[in-house]
């Protein structure tokens, strides 16, 4: 028998993997409001720099010219800059929304670790796992730069997941998607 949650239920049940996400976010939030990255000298001195530039570059290039043109272009890998642009496209070109996705997409991410840690192991391995993945101070770091690296934890995780959810109740379907995830991922 299948039995769904109530809101109460749920909260109950997963009262720590909550707060762990919630203090999680409320941590990159503090780093997020620390760095003011919607400061135009920030912007330029601290979060546009090195690789980030070139990603926002190409991102910029997509929504304008609808193709990458520049050849800049073969150096990048096509997915992280067309994520950008499709943020870019809904609030305009302002990457500090993009830092605040990604602090969002680290709170799903930890979500995944913990998901994937109870196929293997108990509830309080999958707890501490979560735990340490939201104190991780480079998963910190990166979700307030305009890097590959959140977004594609975030996906490879989440493909992991299907994997081996997959496998384990011998779905074929999920293993397939599992592989897509995996090919966006890259």
């Amino acid at each position: 028998m299948n039995k769904t949650l109530s809101i109460d239920e749920f909260c109950g049940k997963y009262k720590v993997l909550i707060i762990i996400i919630l203090s999680s976010i409320l941590l990159r939030a503090i780093f997020f409001v620390t760095l003011r990255p919607w400061d135009e000298q920030v912007l330029t001195n601290k979060i546009l720099i090195g690789d980030a530039s070139g990603y926002h570059e190409l991102a910029k290039e997509l929504l304008n010219r609808k193709a990458y043109t520049s050849p800049a272009s073969q150096f990048r890998t096509p997915g992280y800059p067309f994520f950008l642009s499709i943020i870019y496209a809904v609030v305009g070109i302002k990457p500090w929304w993009v830092l605040l996705l990604q602090i969002l997409l680290n709170g799903g991410a930890i979500v995944l670790v913990y998901a994937l840690s109870r196929i293997f192991f108990s509830e309080a391995i999958s707890l501490i796992s979560a735990s340490l993945y939201s104190i991780n101070p480079l998963n910190i770091y990166y979700a307030q730069t305009i890097l590959t690296e959140t977004l594609f934890s975030f996906i490879f995780l989440t493909c992991m997941l299907f994997l081996f959810k997959g496998l384990s109740i011998g779905k074929i379907k999920l293993v397939f998607v599992s592989g897509l995830l995996l090919g966006l991922s890259t």
